[in-house]
């Protein structure tokens, strides 16, 4: 009886995060502006993944940095405990190491090296952590994260490929409005 409530709850958690996917899509396609997407979308996600945060990270190419843009905070967690800064590939090494090799980083807090990136997660107190990095054209151009500051969260395979597939959707829309933003900008000349 225990592991047929356990399937069904596990069920039940993979409809609510495909189905928050599917209407998060719909708002990509249909979002004219990368504000407007995350706006739209950070809050059914966050709550569907059950997550403490949910953030996106842009790299900026003329300083070489990357700098948290969007993040959604579950109700009763603090939204953000470190102040907000421009940080280096030298700072986030496991999440570049990861994009370099086409892969998600996804451990716990206490198992990261004593480097910068796991000085910043025991200060801002999460204790696992998911990234997925983006792509546009094959180029890492940044990454969203899901955390969790109450436990050690082992994210499974299926809740992983669904956030995956989130990341691509998120890269396929960036892409699309900086498309289009540069057509805007070149029939204004």
């Amino acid at each position: 009886m225990q592991m047929r409530l356990e399937t069904e709850r596990r069920l039940e958690f993979k409809s609510q995060l495909l189905s928050a996917l599917s209407l998060c899509t719909e708002k990509f396609l249909l979002s004219k502006s990368t504000e407007q997407m995350f706006q739209e979308t950070y809050d059914l996600i966050g709550r569907a993944s059950k997550a403490d945060h949910m953030f996106y990270y842009e790299r900026d190419f003329t300083t070489n940095t990357v700098i948290q843009k969007y993040k959604w905070s579950r109700k009763g967690i603090p939204h953000q405990i470190t102040p907000l800064r421009h940080m280096t590939e030298e700072n986030l090494t496991e999440i570049f190491e990861a994009a370099k090799n086409k892969r998600i980083l996804n451990t716990f807090t206490r198992k990261l090296e004593d480097k910068f990136f796991k000085q910043l997660l025991i200060d801002n107190e999460i204790k696992s952590i998911l990234i997925l990095p983006l792509y546009i054209n094959d180029i890492f151009t940044g990454f969203i994260g899901f955390d969790d500051c109450a436990r050690e969260r082992k994210w499974s395979e299926e809740e992983i490929y669904i956030c995956q597939v989130l990341a691509n959707n998120i890269s396929s829309a960036l892409e699309r409005n900086r498309n289009e933003a540069k057509i805007i900008e070149s029939e204004e000349k």
